[in-house]
C-alpha cells in the first residue's frame, strides 16, 4: 500500500519473461511475499511466468512456473 492500495483479494498481477533479460520479483520493504524463498522469486527461462495475488494488506502470493 505504500505506493498503490491494490484491493485485497481483488488483485492479481500476470509477470512474463518474453525476453531473454532476467526478471526478478522482490517485495519492497514491509512487503512480504510468500511462496518464494528470501522474500524473492527469479522467473528462471524465457516464456515463462508466475502470478502475485494479494491476500492482505502489504502481503502477496506468488505461484506459477519459475
Amino acid at each position: 500500500n505504500a505506493t498503490v492500495a491494490f484491493p485485497v483479494k481483488f488483485t492479481s498481477i500476470p509477470v512474463l519473461r518474453i525476453g531473454s533479460g532476467s526478471v526478478t520479483i522482490t517485495g519492497a520493504g514491509g512487503v512480504t511475499v510468500n511462496g518464494v524463498v528470501a522474500g524473492s522469486v527469479a522467473i528462471a527461462t524465457q516464456y515463462q511466468g508466475a502470478v502475485i495475488q494479494k491476500v492482505a494488506t502489504d502481503t502477496w502470493v506468488i505461484s506459477g512456473n519459475y
